[in-house]
């Protein structure tokens, strides 16, 4: 179960950096964002299926899985429950909460 998460978390980053290229049609972006949600539902799946099984997501695991859903959605993923550890990695590749908040404000207008 551990070794499908880094492929998949691979895969939504693939499947985010393509939709995002010039030149697709609005019908071939639609089915790439289609397929990225269902990997970001497959990431949450085995998440809810290691817990399940016992084994816990923490440290590490659980904020590189926090990252990569964030980055894949570009939305902000809170901190509950993270531990110290992995809000450190989450805030050197995405930002601080705040970043995030003044992001969203800015976007607002």
């Amino acid at each position: 179960m551990r070794m499908a998460t880094p492929q998949t978390a691979r895969l939504v980053r693939l499947i985010n950096a393509e939709a995002h290229m010039p030149g697709l049609s609005a019908e071939e972006r639609r089915d790439l964002f289609q397929l990225k949600n269902m990997a970001i539902s497959q990431l949450i799946a085995s998440r809810a299926a290691a817990i399940r099984y016992g084994y816990q997501w923490k440290g590490r695991d659980r904020a590189m899985l926090v990252v990569t859903i964030a980055e894949a959605t570009s939305v902000h993923m809170p901190f509950d429950g993270l531990s110290q550890e992995a809000q450190s990695i989450v805030v050197r590749r995405i930002g601080t909460p705040e970043f995030w908040m003044s992001q969203r404000r800015r976007a607002a207008g």
